[in-house]
């Protein structure tokens, strides 16, 4: 449970919310502009209302039902930008359809990936799975948020020039109008040099905007542009009427290229899959920054349920945001009613002045996509190599060349696999053998006269053995292979091998390929292997009984002292 809050007087939380609200229609507009731009610019007016949908529907829902009582909600830059290369595959796989078939298909396919990420997340946390997302490598986690940052600056540069990010399309930047790039660049300025001298985030991101408004419109009124001719350079947005808005219920269905769908289903998974890794870190760093202690289970299910009321009324996916909840706390915002606020200051621009979006400026928003874009490459292309190993980081700029040339779904598949075998390559280094021993060091209970005893000291070397521990796979069980195959190559070579499982984890099957190769090579030298318990056993108790662990041991203890006690007699009676 958390800890008692101050309620906060009743104006204090609104007007959080309503600040909350503004910083959110800019981050929005701003999504919408991502998601429907090269190709798709034609259709940007039903993205804005996409966008925004997103807004209305998710704030209250994560309002009333996130475990931090303040939690601000809505569409977010980590899962927009995935959204934006899924909308541009699908442009350009219809891109010589005619009519509202592309508009249509992208619609249904936003409404899609919402719905099928509420269900996903909802299933989550309510099979109380949000510690499955912890074992995601973190280096792929660190890969993916800086190949987002890579999609950021990629889906800014074909806002301003409508071209893919390529260095042959570089050279376009050169034609835009200074009112284009010079607002965003003062807007994303602004906010970094904010963000590191300013500590109070309230103050940044409205100093950001206002700043890149104020260059735009002084720039509008400098050269004479008149604002309707600043809309059709592409310069602002059109206004958006609420009639423009499609649910998906209403969509023809004729018009909807279902096999287009279908080919990008994986990248809905990828949604879905970013949207609870981003939960969970928005809910840990919300909770440490404010002293919160969040349910992340409670947080995947209030995210399930937003998502599913989004994409049933055509709204994007959308959930807890960590600088829109830092932001609504720092301005006062203490309560569920700052979240509810600032779903009704977004639903009051919707219904009664959508005109207002008419005056925003798109470089102004290129800019906030600048500055997130920086500042994830910033945090993990240069900052993560301080705390990561060599070969852990160079996983990081592997994963963003990959997303930048085959997309997401290839960038985070190639990271695991690679993660993976980089942890099996670690894990295989440390030693399986906790310690050796021969006949001299390590002698059965059995008492023998002196004689006996001196001859055994003597010979005892004939007899080696070790003892193993931890999980056995494939790489520590070769590793047994090669020691024992390297005191088989020294001079005195052992007439007796053994090795004691006792204090083992576990064994993959994989290793039987080992300790079969171990087998012959012992028969080839003429030397007597003597295992505790053979693998076939082992897997027939674990298969049997759960808890083999003291049934293991007693075992062992029993076998190795006789087995013991027979390579012993063995050597003194050979000599």
């Amino acid at each position: 449970m958390n800890p008692a809050a101050p309620a906060g007087t009743l104006s204090e939380n609104i007007g959080a919310g309503l600040l909350s609200s503004v910083i959110m229609l800019c981050y929005a507009l701003s999504y919408a502009a991502l998601i429907f731009s090269g190709d798709l610019a034609a259709y940007l007016h039903s993205g804005v209302l996409v966008t925004l949908m997103c807004c209305v529907v998710v704030a209250p829902v994560i309002a009333l039902s996130s475990s931090i009582r303040f939690t601000i909600g809505g569409p977010d830059g980590n899962s927009a930008a995935i959204l934006a290369g899924m909308a541009s595959g699908i442009a350009a796989d219809l891109a010589y359809t005619s009519g509202q078939g592309v508009l249509v298909t992208l619609l249904a396919a936003l409404a899609l990936s919402s719905l099928l990420s509420g269900v996903l997340l909802y299933l989550l946390g309510a099979t109380k799975g949000s510690a499955l997302i912890q074992f995601l490598p973190y280096p792929v986690m660190g890969g993916y948020l800086a190949g987002t940052g890579y999609l950021l600056l990629s889906g800014s540069f074909r806002v301003l020039t409508g071209e893919r990010l390529q260095w042959s399309q570089l050279r376009h930047l050169l034609d835009l109008p200074w009112l284009a790039w010079l607002p965003a660049l003062v807007v994303c300025g602004v906010l970094m040099a904010g963000a590191r001298r300013i500590k109070r985030l309230t103050l940044v991101v409205p100093l950001g905007i206002g700043a890149g408004l104020l260059v735009f419109f002084a720039g509008l009124t400098f050269t004479g542009v008149t604002p309707q001719q600043a809309r059709q350079a592409g310069l602002l947005f059109e206004s958006v009427p609420l009639s423009a808005l499609q649910l998906p219920v209403l969509l023809p269905p004729e018009q909807i290229h279902w096999r287009v769908i279908v080919a990008h289903l994986p990248e809905f998974f990828v949604v879905a899959a970013v949207s609870a890794l981003t939960i969970l870190l928005n809910a840990t760093g919300a909770g440490l920054a404010c002293r919160q202690d969040p349910d992340l289970d409670q947080e995947m299910r209030a995210a399930g349920v937003a998502n599913l009321l989004s994409g049933a009324l055509g709204g994007i996916v959308g959930y807890q945001s960590l600088s829109r909840t830092l932001l609504n706390h720092r301005a006062g915002g203490v309560s569920r009613i700052s979240g509810l606020a600032a779903a009704a200051g977004c639903l009051i621009v919707v219904l009664a002045f959508p005109g207002l979006i008419g005056w925003m400026p798109k470089s102004v928003l290129v800019g906030l996509q600048l500055y997130l874009g920086i500042g994830l490459l910033q945090e993990w292309l240069l900052r993560s190599y301080r705390r990561l190993g060599r070969a852990e980081y160079l996983l990081i700029p592997l994963i963003v060349v990959v997303i930048a040339v085959h997309g997401v779904v290839a960038g985070v598949g190639l990271g695991m696999v690679a993660a993976c075998m980089l942890f099996v390559i670690k894990y295989g280094r440390i030693s399986a053998i906790r310690s050796e021993f021969d006949g001299r060091s390590f002698s059965s209970n059995v008492e023998r006269a002196m004689a006996d005893s001196a001859a055994l000291r003597q010979h005892g070397g004939q007899v080696i053995g070790a003892s193993l521990h931890r999980f056995l796979f494939f790489a520590t069980a070769n590793a047994i292979l090669q020691r024992v195959r390297a005191r088989l190559a020294e001079a005195e070579r052992p007439r007796y091998v053994l090795l004691d499982f006792r204090r083992i984890d576990g064994l993959d099957a994989s290793t039987s390929v080992s300790f079969l190769k171990l087998r012959q090579m012992c028969e080839a030298a003429g030397v007597t292997l003597v295992r505790s318990l053979s693998l076939a056993a082992l897997h027939h108790m674990e298969a049997e009984d759960g808890d083999t662990a003291q049934q293991f041991h007693r075992f062992v203890v029993k076998v190795l002292a006789a087995r013991l006690a027979l390579a012993n007699d063995a050597v003194r009676a050979a000599h």
